[in-house]
């Protein structure tokens, strides 16, 4: 009997070890998987299904990333939009809601403080509802040709 119980002990550390390795992978190829569609992937995306607003029926259909995927060093720039701020992707024409929190009211104020367009470096977490993608800004950091101060023009 105690044979038997040490192979069943063997057997089901085994699973364990099996099912943890096979999430440590999942989640690593989720994280490479995290870069945005191609242009190819947005004409072939599904309509959002709010078909009742005209100013969507116009607008092209972006690919809708799912919930809890996470982006990397995205660079682009931040505009209000209506009483929203949505952050253009300067790499395609991808571009996301951007959800209110910390990171957003620092970059607001940075913004304010330099009156000109920046270009910002943001990582974050996508979200979902009704069909459109939020993110959520975890890290920004002014991309390397922002910080460069505008050079006057000398006579």
């Amino acid at each position: 009997m105690f044979s038997t119980t040490n192979v069943c002990r063997r057997k089901l550390g085994q699973v364990l070890a099996s099912v943890t390795l096979a999430g440590i992978v999942r989640s690593l190829f989720a994280m490479e998987q995290a870069s945005l569609p191609s242009e190819n992937a947005t004409a072939n995306a599904p309509d959002s299904g709010r078909e009742g607003k005209s100013a969507e029926k116009s607008a092209p259909t972006r690919p809708r990333l799912r919930e809890g995927t996470k982006l990397f060093d995205l660079v682009g720039t931040v505009r209000q939009t209506g009483r929203r701020y949505t952050f253009f992707v300067a790499a395609n024409s991808n571009r996301f809601v951007l959800l209110e929190n910390l990171m957003l009211e620092r970059i607001l104020r940075a913004q304010a403080s330099h009156g000109v367009t920046i270009q910002w470096k943001i990582s974050g977490t996508v979200t979902e509802f009704q069909g459109q993608n939020y993110l959520l800004i975890e890290h920004a950091l002014l991309h390397a040709s922002s910080q460069e101060e505008p050079k006057p023009n000398v006579p």
